[in-house]
């Protein structure tokens, strides 16, 4: 069963024969740089935030 909205192509790249769920589970790193914990397969992830950027989904932090 195809995905909506996913090429043929991606749909190939999001296979990891190693995984026991068939599918890639990435470690994302601070800088974006992420890789599959079962394959080592690497790969740049974009919706990363700048290690400097306030999140704006975090909840500040009660001091005190």
């Amino acid at each position: 069963m195809r995905k909506q909205g996913l090429t043929e192509e991606q749909l190939a790249r999001a296979k990891c024969e190693d995984s026991p769920t068939g599918a890639h589970h990435w470690m994302i790193g601070k800088d974006g740089l992420g890789y599959c914990k079962y394959c080592g397969e690497d790969r740049e992830f974009k919706t990363a935030w700048p290690p400097n950027d306030k999140h704006p989904y975090r909840q500040p932090t009660r001091e005190g």
